[in-house]
């Protein structure tokens, strides 16, 4: 009930088993058609299960592709399994895109996953990697952004809600205009911003409001 090329006890239902010189070019196994529109090869399960194809090395399986029944989703994973949420990539049937760490672009755009922790009376935080919105529209906002974990990754810190009643600080851990020391970012307007990139163990400034923002 098996079918075995290259070997007489094949422990699966096709089992292909290629020396180096069976290998012409790299490539153990050769599929083409003819179609002109578009041309196939179909992994389907019966039951509402993950499909997957598993990239193995002596016999270690290392990573799996394929489509997460539950979500109808595109997973990329570590290992076999079950896909999660947390996979390294998750692509979902309307195009959004999650990568489960730090994102680096041709250029050192990363976008990373340091978020705003605060003590406060009132404001509010709201972290969408790699923006924090922030408001103290409720009460005062004093809250502390943390080192970086990789160079050129990337912070953006957006007030969208500013009352002159209470203040709105934000302390940097690791600030270059104090020369790596602890720095704080004053708002004092709605609709003002800053621009961060962590690079040489502090986070530098590469933008922000003319108006309504200072520095100490």
């Amino acid at each position: 009930n098996r079918v075995g090329i290259g070997t007489i006890t094949p422990a699966y239902k096709l089992h292909v088993n290629a020396t180096a010189a069976d290998t012409t070019g790299q490539i153990t196994s050769y599929f083409r058609s003819a179609d002109t529109d578009y041309s196939r090869i179909c992994i389907d399960s019966t039951a509402a299960a993950d499909t997957q194809v598993s990239f193995m090395n002596l016999g270690a399986t290392k990573w799996s592709v394929g489509n997460e029944a539950t979500g109808d989703s595109f997973h990329i994973s570590t290992g076999y399994g079950p896909f999660d949420s947390d996979n390294p990539l998750v692509i979902t049937s309307a195009g959004d895109v999650t990568f489960s760490g730090n994102t680096s672009l041709d250029g050192g755009y990363i976008m990373g996953n340091e978020s705003l922790t605060s003590a406060d009376n009132g404001g509010s935080a709201s972290n969408t990697i790699p923006l924090s919105i922030i408001t103290n529209m409720n009460g005062l906002l004093r809250a502390t952004l943390a080192d970086g974990s990789t160079d050129g990754q990337v912070k953006k810190i957006l007030c969208t809600g500013y009352s002159s009643s209470y203040s709105l600080i934000i302390v940097i851990s690791s600030a270059s205009w104090t020369g790596g020391g602890v720095g704080a970012v004053t708002f004092t307007a709605a609709g003002t911003y800053i621009n961060l990139v962590w690079t040489n163990s502090a986070w530098w400034i590469i933008g922000a409001s003319s108006a309504g923002i200072s520095f100490s």
